[in-house]
């Protein structure tokens, strides 16, 4: 388990959330526009050597957008009825039957983008910029992932039985 999983487990669900926002959620909204701007910088320098640099801005703008409307959603809807402990048990699941579908497409765009990558292994000759972006690339999906693990195995067990 990731440090991140096990530290974050015993948070109460106002502090579990709110932990969730500012570490991951605010990470993503650091990280999207520049690695967005960055492939496409890439694309349009090593595009006509490296084809596969179209497949990973194509994949780097879908993930950008689907999940800003994740983190938008959860943080107007999913996490304020959360906390508020007022929701009926169809209503929450319906919620995490939702979240749970959202992350299942995250998880498939970021195989996208590893598969677009080559597992994030930049050619000998690429430049920093690429090497920067494939670096960056590979961070977002580790850090996407214990971002996903946290809301399916400590926040959505809280809340179904």
């Amino acid at each position: 388990m990731t440090n991140d999983f096990q530290a974050t487990a015993a948070l109460s669900t106002p502090q579990l959330v709110a932990y969730i926002i500012t570490r991951h959620h605010n990470y993503l909204r650091r990280t999207l526009p520049f690695l967005e701007a960055l492939a496409t910088r890439v694309l349009r320098a090593h595009g006509t050597h490296e084809p596969r640099l179209t497949e990973v801005e194509r994949c780097v703008r879908e993930l950008s957008r689907v999940l800003s409307i994740h983190l938008a959603d959860e943080e107007r809807d999913v996490f304020p009825r959360l906390i508020e402990g007022s929701m009926p048990t169809q209503e929450v699941s319906r919620l995490f039957s939702e979240m749970i579908d959202e992350h299942a497409q995250i998880t498939n765009l970021l195989q996208r983008v590893r598969d677009a990558c080559d597992a994030f292994q930049a050619p000998t000759w690429a430049c920093a910029s690429y090497r920067t972006l494939f670096s960056e690339l590979e961070r977002l999906e580790s850090d996407t992932f214990t971002h996903l693990q946290l809301e399916d195995q400590v926040l959505r067990p809280r809340f179904t039985h």
